[in-house]
């Protein structure tokens, strides 16, 4: 069964070493879920494509990041030293962080592709108003405060009151400390 290929390319991954940090090519493959697998960023050595024997038998230096331990993706600001004609992206993980880098034309694509397969949910959210259901989205493409229920009025608050405390049954002139368990 052949897997979905939503996009590859050349990446480079910063790496950290004893003296600093370098910048390593890689080729990257970027898979969609599917019912055999987990979305995922596969980065191979080297700035061309793996041979197919390569791919299944996951011959050579490879790392995977599953998209599902994905928890920020964004466009990194400043100068980080990447290679010419490249500009920088972070992808962190609930474990790593992979500073990466694209050339010019390729960032922006790499960075959406990548936040539509390691968040789809707010894709779903920002379609909302499908199948004839009405969409809580505000003007901004927010959730509208009647929406939120930090921002609901108070008759539909539904009031709970608080467990009143055991009434202290100490006897004498001490004082209460609390109870440590180590």
């Amino acid at each position: 069964m052949e897997e979905a290929v939503v996009k590859q390319g050349v990446l480079h991954l910063q790496l950290q070493q004893t003296f600093g940090k370098k910048w390593k090519k890689f080729w990257g493959i970027l898979y969609r879920e599917s019912p055999c697998s987990t979305a995922r960023l596969e980065l191979f050595e080297g700035s061309a494509p793996p041979a197919a024997e390569k791919l299944r038998k996951s011959e050579g230096s490879k790392k995977l990041v599953k998209l599902s331990d994905c928890v920020h993706v964004a466009e990194v600001g400043g100068d980080a030293g990447c290679p010419k004609e490249t500009f920088p992206f972070l992808l962190e993980t609930t474990d790593k962080r992979f500073l990466l880098a694209a050339e010019g034309t390729e960032v922006a694509d790499w960075i959406q592709k990548l936040c539509e397969l390691a968040f789809p949910r707010s894709r779903e959210e920002q379609a909302g108003g499908k199948d004839g259901q009405q969409s809580s989205q505000g003007t901004d493409g927010g959730v509208s405060m009647e929406e939120n229920s930090l921002y609901s009025s108070r008759d539909k608050a539904q009031r709970r009151r608080k467990p009143e405390p055991a009434p202290c049954e100490s006897v004498g002139n001490r004082r209460a400390r609390p109870h440590v368990t180590c």
